[in-house]
């Protein structure tokens, strides 16, 4: 049984939250310059789609607006908006992992066309539904055209992507573990491959906190991609409507706000930029736990 009194502050309070803190995102890396690299630029891509969560909720819960067809196109932007650039924030560190020493050239490249190419597929798919009517009280989802909207949406929009994500990971991971071998013979190797090595050490750790993001992404959304399925093959009520108004929204705003936290926590030059403003003592070595251990043998 839904208690409007109770969700509605509640969920409204997450997204007045969730809007500030990925606003402080979007604004600590616009004003810190060591923050200005193309892997940030994604995650500032990933802040403003749960500015549009955090907004959306923020509408319907404190100010009380009514526009079912406005909020699940805002909604779409969050959605869409953020498995595309989990992809594109994938093929970053793959890039950074695979090939390290081409990473600033490729993606230097390419970053404004990959993240223009995100939103603008995340913009087509989100606005079609305002194209079919004017008044969003005659959208009905049996309709074949609708149908077809939400199958071909959710598996270009989310299906494939994730597909994508995961097998990048997967590289990322299986490259990670062969430098990790050759690591334990780094005795053999000269100065410049030792270097490439910790490189890709440290690529391939950044590309775990995105590892989290994104399954995090998945728990939250999937019970919303699951009903909107589940409705347009005309069987709604196999999911509980108290995961859809209640449960849901609240995973969905609480993931907005755990994200900037992940950066700050797990993020190195998130965690230094914190450390510099809040003027606490810096990190101005990042060794990882290998290398340190070769290091401790070596004095041994």
């Amino acid at each position: 049984m839904r208690n409007e009194s109770i969700q509605a502050p509640i969920l409204g309070s997450l997204s007045t939250l969730a809007i500030l803190i990925n606003s402080s995102v979007c604004l600590l890396v616009y004003a810190k310059k060591e923050l200005r690299t193309h892997t940030n630029g994604f995650v500032v891509s990933l802040a403003i789609s749960d500015l549009f969560t955090g907004i959306t909720q923020f509408c319907i819960y404190l100010l009380r607006q009514e526009g079912r067809l406005f909020f699940n196109v805002t909604y779409a932007l969050s959605f869409f908006g953020g498995v595309t650039t989990l992809c594109a924030v994938t093929w970053d560190r793959y890039v950074a992992v695979m090939n390290p020493l081409k990473y600033e050239h490729v993606v230097s490249r390419y970053f404004k066309a990959v993240l223009a190419t995100s939103w603008s597929f995340t913009f087509a798919i989100a606005l079609i539904p305002l194209t079919w009517v004017l008044n969003e009280e005659t959208i009905r989802l049996d309709v074949l055209g609708h149908k077809i909207y939400h199958f071909v949406s959710i598996g270009l929009g989310c299906v494939v992507p994730y597909c994508a994500t995961i097998l990048g990971h997967f590289q990322i991971y299986h490259q990670a573990k062969k430098c990790l071998r050759q690591d334990m013979l780094r005795e053999t190797l000269c100065h410049k491959q030792k270097s490439l090595l910790r490189k890709v050490f440290i690529e391939a750790k950044i590309a775990r906190v995105f590892v989290l993001v994104t399954l995090m992404f998945f728990v939250s959304w999937f019970p919303l991609v699951f009903y909107t399925l589940a409705f347009a093959s005309g069987k709604p009520g196999i999911v509980p409507e108290i995961w859809i108004y209640d449960v849901t929204p609240a995973f969905i705003a609480l993931r907005s706000i755990a994200n900037p936290f992940i950066y700050s926590l797990l993020k190195p030059d998130f965690v230094n930029a914190l450390k510099k403003l809040l003027k606490l003592p810096m990190n101005h070595q990042m060794v990882l736990p290998c290398f340190q251990q070769h290091s401790m043998q070596t004095r041994n």
